[in-house]
């Protein structure tokens, strides 16, 4: 996108806004049939029932049709339409997510803490964003800038929290199938109710979804489609239970298995092509098992709450490490001709396997009498984190010598702390707020006693985060605030032994941040804008180098600082009975400084934080049954690492669906990347990064999905 076009867009997205000028007076517009009166809820994030309006927050909320969207069948369809939220592809599903360009890339040998915290219904997922299926979803929280007051040392950069359908007191439901190019099926069933037979006020909700696809990569050597298949299903039960006034029970239970294939990374994915010639397609699995207890006991506006769960998920990750095949296929030769100087071709392998169990426990005391009222949450809580990991190398034709190594290694993580929030009234219009989180922190690495690892390392931490807040409700409608945050990330223990360093020290990230939130109760016009600034001490990096035996070794590290500031905003505008507009926009600047480390790329951008993040929308109604919808969605271009300066290219994707509606019968049929764009989600880099003139500079990059037109049928009873 040009500079003048992003001034365009900008223009466009103020006069969308522009209706706020004299909301007021057109409150009493009439409505289309087709959109539901306004309704207030509560942020899930928050540990306190808190609207949209008294939220201290840069947040992006997804709900009703947005997550009802044919493109929007995963998380990461939602990525482009939430402001400065990126990822980092290299995955099968987005799994590395970044917020203002903070976050992981990857994840290999060492046990990464993640930067962005991920929630499904209180249960923690952060760095398995593969299974997130928005499937029976009902809400959809981004909440970006540090959250570590109430979600600790995974939410530095932020949280994205995931709300599935909740049970009702009557009986629902939805059926959903979809068809579309490269032999895609998806269909799913929920349902849920009372369960009067078994006792009063016993509610249940059951989903289960299932998605197959050949992908829109294509295996030369192989002659199928493989690279980008997927086979995933996921499956969510929900129970409540509540008695009386002065008793709930809420029991989550949750399964996903996705056995997908990752292979994207091609000699000629620069020229913009879909085919790989591997002759060992790389997998990424997933397997996740979860389930959530919450019991609170007295009345909702003072409770005692206690909150239990356990999630156990085991990750497969493998691909073909030369990209090509032994044939005598002159691309062959020439890729490792031009790479190592030496004849090809060669045969190489990675495999990585974890099984990762989380264990986690609060007690809180929470009172929310209304906002007329003090309203607080205090409490206490633990976390254990237990992780066996695998990691298989075999390079039987090596450039300097054959190759093959098994290694195993244990993390356990340990966290001790408390916890609380407040919101404090300075009469009816005024309101301070804040969040404080003291935690213990240990953890400890041992291996198998293989040559590459350290043996074992231990390390203790003591962290706190938090944020201050002021906020002027305005309006019923609309209210401005502004705050003061420290988030906080734990350091870590580098396994390989040939590291440069064994620790890597916690990191602190300082954060003033303003905003204002408007949304009409008639639900017609909605907007959120706000401005921040932020500066890391001692910002978590990852580091390439190699040894002295010419291996590749992958270490965390510390650089000096990094510092950004930008805007976000969103709006969306019923302008006329038949007609909606909306759209997102995210500016970002920001800098890394890393003098202290000669590999690192010193004084520019930092990685995957692209200078902005936009999508407009509109949408038809010539019948209050049928609609059409355009969209487009794009980024600016980013840096794909910290440690070379391979860069994508900037892109915009168009998205179109047509729908009619009767009943509860829906269908819908759709075309996503309109005109089929190619677009780079991940970039590998190929030379010494401790002498350049080793090999030559070269990277290439895998590309995003191609264009795809399918149908999609709902009914809902």
């Amino acid at each position: 996108m040009t500079r003048k076009s992003l001034l365009l867009f900008s223009g466009v997205f103020g006069l969308a806004c522009s209706p706020l000028l004299d909301a007021e007076d057109k409150s009493d517009a009439p409505q289309s049939d087709s959109r539901q009166e306004f309704e207030s809820y509560t942020v899930a994030a928050s540990s306190i029932q808190v609207s949209p309006q008294e939220t201290d927050s840069s947040i992006s909320v997804f709900t009703g049709q947005e997550l009802l969207d044919p493109n929007s069948s995963h998380l990461e369809d939602l990525v482009l339409d939430t402001p400065n939220l990126t990822f980092a592809g290299g995955t099968s599903r987005a799994r590395f997510f970044q917020i203002r360009g903070i976050g992981e890339y990857d994840n290999y040998e060492e046990p990464v803490t993640p930067s962005v915290g991920l929630v499904i219904d209180g249960i923690d997922f952060s760095g398995f964003g593969n299974i997130v299926s928005l499937f029976d979803v009902e809400r959809v929280e981004v909440l970006r800038g540090p959250q570590s007051g109430l979600y600790g040392t995974q939410a530095l950069a932020g949280l994205i929290y995931i709300e599935s359908t909740n049970p009702t007191d009557y009986w629902t439901g939805q059926v959903e199938g979809t068809v579309a190019e490269y032999d895609t099926y998806r269909g799913g069933v929920a349902v849920g109710g009372p369960l009067d037979f078994l006792s009063d006020n016993l509610t249940m909700r059951l989903s289960v979804y299932q998605n197959n696809t050949d992908g829109g990569t294509y295996n030369e050597f192989l002659g199928r489609h493989a690279g980008s298949d997927q086979d995933e299903f996921t499956s969510r039960l929900k129970v409540q239970w509540e008695p009386s006034d002065n008793f709930r029970l809420k029991v989550t239970g949750l399964y996903s298995d996705f056995q997908n294939g990752y292979d994207n990374f091609t000699l000629t994915a620069n020229e913009g092509s879909h085919t790989v010639y591997s002759d060992m397609p790389g997998e990424d699995n997933q397997r996740s098992s979860a389930i959530a207890v919450e019991a609170g006991i007295g009345p909702l506006e003072s409770e005692w709450v206690s909150r239990t769960t356990f999630q156990k998920t085991k990750t497969k990750y493998s691909f073909d490490a030369d990209w090509i095949n032994t044939s005598d296929d002159p691309r062959n030769l020439q890729f490792w001709q031009e790479i190592w100087g030496e004849p090809g071709p060669q045969s190489w392998s990675e495999d990585y396997n974890r099984e990762t169990r989380r264990v986690r426990q609060e007690f809180l005391y929470r009172f929310n009498e209304g906002p007329e009222t003090t309203r607080y949450t205090v409490g206490v809580g633990g976390t254990y984190i237990d992780q066996d990991s695998e990691a298989f190398e075999n390079y039987p034709t090596d450039a300097f010598g054959p190759y093959s190594n098994t290694a195993e290694n244990t993390y356990d993580e340990g966290q001790l702390y408390t916890f609380g929030e407040i919101l404090y009234p300075l009469g009816d219009k005024h309101q301070v707020g804040g969040t404080l989180r003291l935690e213990g922190r240990n953890l400890e690495l041992k291996d198998s006693g293989s040559p590459q690892f350290v043996g074992s390392a231990d390390d203790q931490e003591f962290l706190w985060g938090g944020d201050i807040s002021y906020n002027y409700l305005m309006t019923e409608a609309q209210a401005f605030y502004i705050k003061l945050a420290r988030g906080y990330k734990g350091g870590g223990i580098n396994a390989d032994r040939n590291a440069n360093q064994l620790y890597y020290d916690p990191e602190a990230l300082y954060e003033v941040e303003g905003g204002w939130n408007f949304a009409r109760p008639d639900g017609r016009l909605e907007s959120r804008v706000s401005v921040f600034a932020f500066t890391r001490d001692d910002p978590q990096v990852r580091r390439w180098e190699i040894d002295p035996g010419f291996n590749y070794v992958l270490t965390q590290t510390n650089a000096e600082s990094s510092y950004g500031y930008g805007l976000e905003g969103s709006a969306s505008w019923m302008a006329l009975d038949w007609l909606e507009v909306g759209g997102s926009l995210g500016l970002l600047q920001s800098k890394i400084e890393a003098d202290n480390i000669p590999t690192l790329a010193d004084g520019r951008d930092q990685a995957m934080a692209p200078g902005y993040t936009f999508s407009a929308y509109g949408e038809v109604r010539p019948i209050p049954e049928a609609f059409l919808r355009l969209k487009v969605r794009g980024q600016d271009s980013v840096y794909y690492d910290s440690f070379y300066n391979g860069k994508s290219d900037a892109y915009q994707l168009f998205d179109l669906w047509a729908g009619y509606m009767i009943g509860g019968f829906e269908i819908n049929f759709w075309i996503t990347n309109l005109f089929d764009t190619d677009y780079g989600t991940r970039s590998v880099y190929f030379g010494d990064y401790n002498d350049p003139a080793f090999v030559p500079d070269l990277h290439f990059e895998s590309l995003g999905d191609p264009r795809q037109i399918g149908v999609t049928v709902r009914y809902f009873f």
